[in-house]
């Protein structure tokens, strides 16, 4: 997504390789974030390294395990289950917004079976006042046919922001005040 042909922030999907981890693990497949969100000067304000923590570069969401009946699946190592981009559900701009749409879909493996449809949208609004505002909409829905929960305490699960390293400078804050600037998990009710 663009503002008047600068870059505000991109979309990244599909299986990317990470960099290796710091305990010299196999690296993380990486996908489903936005990277780089840029500021109002084109400066790069997201980081996307992966070895401070379990693989959540950028603006990142998702959840390690998710929970199937009575089986336990790794989403993040993509051990019985993985997420998977589906489409583009929307791309457009006018006036003073761009809207992006997409949908993903969390699959169990070996039986590819759709468990949970992932539906993000961002609304990106033209600078107006010195201020861009950006918001970001994750509804999941349900689509199997046992129970499911969430495991949303593990490093890398609900809704992550990872502030670029090299600019100490930066603050975000949240709902619940200050954000680190690593990776910092945002804490929702939800993710439990």
């Amino acid at each position: 997504i663009a503002d008047r042909g600068q870059p505000v922030l991109a979309y990244i999907y599909g299986a990317e390789a990470g960099s290796a981890t710091d305990g010299g693990g196999a690296a993380p497949v990486l996908s489903n974030y936005f990277h780089p969100l840029h500021g109002l000067y084109g400066e790069v304000i997201t980081g996307d390294s992966v070895s401070n923590w379990s693989g959540a570069p950028g603006i990142s969401w998702g959840w390690t395990r998710l929970g199937v009946g009575d089986r336990g699946v790794d989403l993040s190592a993509e051990e019985g289950g993985k997420r998977v981009f589906e489409r583009i559900t929307t791309a457009a701009s006018s006036g003073d917004r761009a809207v992006f749409g997409l949908q993903n879909v969390w699959i169990t493996e070996p039986d590819g079976i759709a468990q949970v449809l992932e539906n993000i949208s961002v609304i990106v609004e033209k600078v107006a006042n010195s201020k861009r505002r950006i918001d970001l909409t994750i509804v999941l829905r349900s689509v199997s046919s046992e129970t499911l929960y969430l495991e949303g305490s593990i490093p890398g699960s609900g809704l992550t922001f990872q502030l670029n390293p090299e600019r100490r400078d930066w603050m975000m804050s949240g709902g619940q005040g200050e954000l680190s600037p690593s990776a910092a998990p945002y804490l929702s009710p939800w993710a439990v």
